[in-house]
């Protein structure tokens, strides 16, 4: 999957206000939940894999140790890119009409 550095920048852009929003909206940071986490006994667990997880996920380029089969980002991609592209097809934008040449309804899981 090529991606140009403009998508590039806007993905890495997106992701980082996201983390300022959510640093910004709580009462403590999230440092602090993620410390908070560590002292029940399944987070203990739990959020050491999700950061690990991520680490792969964002540092294997070529897939050589998180398949994409286990790659639980790559997943929710791959399920949000397949609906995105129904919606696409549904709605028949590239003209910019936004509606549908037989108007039936989908319904998308």
């Amino acid at each position: 999957m090529e991606t140009s550095n403009k998508e590039a920048l806007l993905k890495w852009g997106a992701l980082a206000l996201g983390v300022i929003a959510l640093e910004c909206i709580g009462t403590e940071s999230l440092t602090y939940y993620a410390h908070k986490g560590m002292e029940h006994p399944i987070g203990r667990w739990i959020i050491p894999a999700a950061i690990g997880i991520t680490a792969m996920h964002l540092m294997d380029r070529d897939h050589d140790i998180l398949p994409e089969s286990i790659d639980a980002y790559h997943v929710i991609a791959k399920r949000l890119d397949r609906r995105v592209r129904i919606l696409e097809n549904v709605l028949e934008l590239p003209n910019g009409s936004g509606s549908s040449a037989n108007n039936i309804p989908v319904k998308l899981r």
